[in-house]
């Protein structure tokens, strides 16, 4: 299958990440040896009580001249903060800013100090995000769109949620109902106002003598133009690992969202963003959810294994090239009415037990050299869309469901429909009568039908994917990437 990725989104992007300070110079950040009293000018302290790395790359943001670059150290500790992008005004036409994170990962957990914690009974312990007495954050409690919109009582025990309570250091058991909490476990009320959530005490431990870790900050937002986001990770963000409302000419490059509470990545307003290269998994929502009349290009990106949806698409326009979904609750890719949506060398992988039903859901939209297989419909279209050059395989109900009048001109054409039946408004097409209505219908005697060997792969990353290797990262709940040194990394100095 040919790679067909638009020449200006490799362009524009490789130019502005190549940006390496600008016209401002650059500002460093390590949170391990760094001070936010320190004026961010040197990478490691000089001695001089002023000269060094910034501790947080909150400080350093605000330090970064004009068109300057963030440079944050990967010290193998989560940067536990709220990085907000927003109001800075330091990014130009040609010279954005940069916030290039080195394979460092920003998280969303805070520690709850027993002092916040309430008894209730029996060892039994409770704790709202309310009052004076709040730990230090800038966000709430854990949050996903879903567990307000589905009144869904705990937190999802799905085999696609992201493990969010840990107790020292490890990923706690938590339930739905409070009579079965466990010891050492948690029941989170998502339907009480405000949401409460309860612990109880391992068995001859005391409160005190635990480290209790949820997500209460937000992870990276930003809202300015011309900013570049590069080789960073944002996990266990109480909302969205990424995210953003109004920024013109925004970059995520290289960019990991996954174990969040709401969505790995969304973008809002009236955004233009582009995502080259990128990882979305297990993340409470959907992997991403682009909104409002955001417009959204994303290139090389994984999409696997989110608890909702793998994107939710309802902006102006989005298009993907070259990405791969696979394992995500409820349809793949799903576009919103008056949506365009564009999917181009793309593989869609399913699995109906998991509840991934269909592959493709759209109002209007196009479809070119695209794989889609095993699921109960590949595509599903609530009128004609374009679909050109595409496999549409193994689907055990629908390859193609079209719930409207399909005109004579339609385009669909060069796709190959294996091991299943297209449904039109009102025709069933099946091996059976393919011929009969491809005198009724011109369009689909331009397609194949038929028992073909699809010998794997049927899809390959690019080249220059960073994520070539992306079945052999871990995926259970909490776990580690491999070590940056393991990733090709896009575009750097």
């Amino acid at each position: 299958m040919v790679v067909c990725a638009a020449p200006w989104v490799r362009s524009l992007s490789a130019a502005w990440a190549a940006e390496s300070g600008g016209m401002g110079g650059r500002v460093y950040a390590d949170n391990q040896v760094g001070s936010d009293d320190f004026n961010g000018q040197a990478a490691r302290p000089v001695g001089d009580g002023k000269t060094g790395p910034c501790a947080t790359i909150s400080a350093a943001l605000r330090k970064v001249p004009t068109g300057g670059l963030v440079s944050v150290a990967n010290t193998g500790k989560d940067y536990r903060e709220a990085v907000r992008v927003a109001n800075l005004k330091k990014g130009r036409p040609g010279h954005p800013l940069v916030l290039e994170g080195n394979g460092a990962a920003v998280s969303g957990l805070v520690t709850v100090p027993a002092a916040l914690w309430t008894l209730l009974r029996d060892g039994v312990y409770w704790f709202e995000d309310q009052g004076p007495d709040r730990p230090p954050h800038q966000g709430g409690m854990p949050s996903s769109n879903w567990l307000a919109h589905n009144r869904h009582q705990g937190w999802f025990t799905e085999r696609q949620a992201p493990e969010i309570f840990f107790l020292n250091g490890r990923a706690a058991p938590h339930v739905r109902e409070l009579a079965a909490i466990p010891e050492a476990g948690f029941f989170y009320d998502t339907q009480a106002s405000p949401r409460r959530l309860y612990f109880r005490e391992p068995a001859g431990v005391k409160l005190e003598a635990c480290t209790i870790d949820i997500p209460l900050n937000p992870g990276v937002f930003v809202d300015d133009d011309y900013v570049v986001v590069r080789n960073l990770l944002s996990r266990y963000s109480h909302d969205d690992g990424f995210a953003g409302f109004w920024g013109i000419g925004v970059v995520f490059e290289n960019c990991n969202g996954s174990f969040n509470c709401d969505q790995g990545i969304s973008l809002h307003g009236t955004s233009t963003t582009i995502i080259d290269g990128g990882l979305f998994e297990r993340n409470g929502g959907c992997g991403i959810a682009d909104v409002m009349s955001s417009i959204t290009v994303y290139r090389n990106v994984v999409v696997r294994d989110n608890m909702i949806a793998g994107a939710w698409l309802a902006g102006l326009a989005h298009s993907f090239l070259s990405c791969r979904f696979s394992g995500n609750c409820g349809p793949q890719v799903t576009g919103a009415p008056e949506t365009a949506l564009n999917l181009t060398n793309c593989l869609l992988v399913g699995n109906p037990a998991d509840g991934a039903a269909v592959g493709v859901s759209m109002d209007s939209g196009r479809l070119n050299h695209c794989t889609l297989a095993a699921f109960t419909t590949g595509v599903a279209l609530k009128r004609p869309a374009a679909i050109t050059n595409c496999i549409l395989a193994s689907c055990g109900q629908d390859l193609l469901r079209i719930s409207s009048e399909l005109p004579p001109n339609a385009e669909l054409h060069k796709n190959v429909f294996q091991l299943g039946r297209i449904t039109l408004a009102k025709d069933a097409v099946t091996a059976a009568n393919w011929k009969e209505l491809s005198a009724k219908l011109p369009w689909l005697s331009q397609n194949f039908a038929g028992t073909l060997t699809l010998d794997p792969p049927l899809y390959a990353l690019p080249g220059d994917s960073p994520y070539a290797k992306s079945a052999d990262y871990g995926t259970a709940p909490g776990a580690k990437l491999p070590p940056w040194t393991e990733w090709k990394v896009l575009n750097t100095d």
